[in-house]
């Protein structure tokens, strides 16, 4: 069967679709002598390995979000909606978190609220997590084509983003930085606290080695902060732990030694224990979202 490559106006679609973002990634990217890398801890495999190249071509998933859309009157095509949506957020984080590592606060609002969409919408973007929920979707559902199950994989999570930005509209965000420990980063990056049974009120996501984002419910109702400060030792090592508890498919680093200490944690009885353990975002009869444990999803 031939594989549908066009978009809507007949032109290549995008193919390569990074599943964490090109623009947080290239924070983690190594130049040592003109040898641009990333550190990388494959969780499968847990092996420790160099991956060349500025491009994170580890973190790209083939036509991930841009399924085909065949439904009737639509003609067959690759709908780049949602890629297109995510370049866009991608701009926003790269320049305001350029502005910040350089000590720049000049950061306008637009600009603050857009990092915010950018951020949840792109630390939510999971290859792993739609994997899960495409083969979810075909086991409820037997009489769906490959295409109407990623076609709906994409819609289901396009309405999860909007949901969730809608959320957290209006909280206050700071950006700490710490130069003592340096952040890992993971194929799952953002962590949501208020899916999580305790209903913490808490969102974060790692945007460079010694830069955390943190969102909690505004302090004054109405008015929403922003702010740099310094980050606690402690925040930033659980942040480690939670990217390493979550991370399924790579972990990016720092160092060889950093990564190689976490090898552990993926050895084979280890990580299938974590993944059995494994949770969905799912939407309730009234709209709410929380996390979900699947179980036989590969049965």
């Amino acid at each position: 069967m031939d594989v549908i490559k066009t978009n809507e106006a007949g032109k290549p679609a995008k193919r390569r679709n990074h599943t964490v973002p090109k623009a947080i990634l290239k924070n983690w990217l190594l130049d040592e002598e003109g040898d641009p890398h990333h550190l990388l801890l494959a969780c499968g495999s847990a092996e420790v390995r160099k991956h060349v190249g500025r491009e994170a071509g580890f973190a790209i998933t083939d036509w991930r979000y841009v399924p085909v859309d065949d439904r009737e009157n639509a003609g067959g095509h690759r709908d780049e909606s949602l890629e297109d949506w995510f370049s866009k957020g991608e701009n926003y984080l790269a320049s305001v978190t350029r502005k910040i590592r350089s000590g720049d606060s000049a950061i306008s609002q637009g600009e603050f609220s857009g990092l915010i969409g950018a951020a949840v919408a792109l630390g939510f973007r999971s290859s792993y997590e739609y994997g899960l929920k495409e083969k979810l979707f075909l086991k409820l559902k037997p009489d769906l084509t490959e295409n109407e199950a990623c076609y709906e994989v994409v819609q289901y999570f396009k309405t999860l983003y909007e949901k969730k930005i809608s959320q957290f509209e209006g909280w206050d965000f700071s950006f700490l930085i710490n130069s003592e420990v340096k952040l890992i980063i993971g194929d799952r990056p953002l962590f949501d606290m208020t899916l999580h049974r305790t209903n913490t009120q808490l969102l974060t996501i790692p945007l460079a080695p010694n830069l955390l984002m943190v969102g909690i419910p505004p302090k004054t109702p109405g008015k929403q902060s922003f702010e740099v400060i310094s980050g606690t030792r402690s925040l930033f090592e659980q942040t480690n732990a939670m990217t390493t508890k979550l991370a399924r498919e790579f972990i990016v680093g720092s160092s060889v030694e950093e990564l190689s200490a976490l090898l552990p944690m993926f050895e084979h009885e280890a990580f299938n224990s974590r993944k059995a353990e494994d949770s969905l975002v799912a939407f309730s009869d009234e709209g709410e979202v929380a996390r979900r444990k699947i179980y036989n999803i590969n049965q």
